[in-house]
């Protein structure tokens, strides 16, 4: 039927399309792996934020509800329990209780008539608020 011509692949053919699968595979599991990593970090980020938030919401009902505050550079004292960052987490209070994660850095500013200017910065956002004293 077919005088001088051989079926089938040869050696080379067949290495060849092994060799071309071989890349699109690798090719498709270095994707799905990068895809995973930015997923992972979009969720590490917005906890990182929410935590960011709960501790602004903590030191902006503090501050509403105190007495007296005491701001002496960098220290905070609410109603006379000491507000701080120590580790990268939000701690209040002489049991230094602890309020949030990933914290970096906390400041209560007065700028008079009652008014204190809060920020609370995170490792991706910062957030800041004025807030008046007693109401």
């Amino acid at each position: 039927m077919f005088k001088g011509k051989k079926r089938g692949f040869t050696l080379i053919e067949a290495i060849s399309s092994l060799f071309i699968i071989s890349i699109v595979v690798i090719g498709s599991l270095n994707f799905y792996k990068i895809s995973g990593n930015l997923l992972s970090s979009s969720e590490n980020q917005g906890i990182i934020n929410t935590n960011l938030r709960i501790a602004q919401e903590f030191i902006v009902d503090k501050v509403k509800n105190s007495s007296t505050i005491r701001l002496n550079g960098s220290s905070i004292l609410i109603d006379g329990d000491r507000l701080f960052v120590e580790r990268s987490i939000l701690r209040y209070g002489s049991a230094s209780q602890q309020i949030s994660p990933d914290i970096m850095k906390v400041s209560v500013e007065d700028i008079g008539s009652n008014l204190y200017r809060i920020n609370t910065i995170g490792e991706y956002e910062t957030l800041s608020t004025i807030v008046k004293r007693g109401e």
